[in-house]
């Protein structure tokens, strides 16, 4: 589809299967994490390799999504993002 993957930041494996699925059907590169400091070391050695975030915001014990956007905003994100929480 277009140059840069998509970040996403997912705990349960099942919804993450399905998201990395149904991006990768339309185009995308996608890159799973499961939690916030998972997807920041994906996301650090080169912040130019994403063009978009997708973050659950309850990710289980630990930072939540919330806390995963506080940490992109440190290192200069700008990039688009998506928060959700699935019922």
């Amino acid at each position: 589809m277009s140059e840069g993957a998509v970040l996403i930041v997912e705990d349960e494996t099942m919804i993450l299967l399905d998201l990395e699925s149904a991006l990768e059907e339309a185009g995308f590169q996608v890159v799973g994490t499961r939690n916030p400091a998972e997807a920041l070391a994906a996301f650090d050695p080169d912040p130019t390799k994403f063009r978009a975030v997708l973050t659950d915001i309850r990710l289980g014990p630990g930072q939540s999504g919330w806390g995963g956007r506080s940490a992109f905003a440190k290192v200069q994100f700008d990039h688009p993002g998506c928060l959700y929480q699935w019922r």
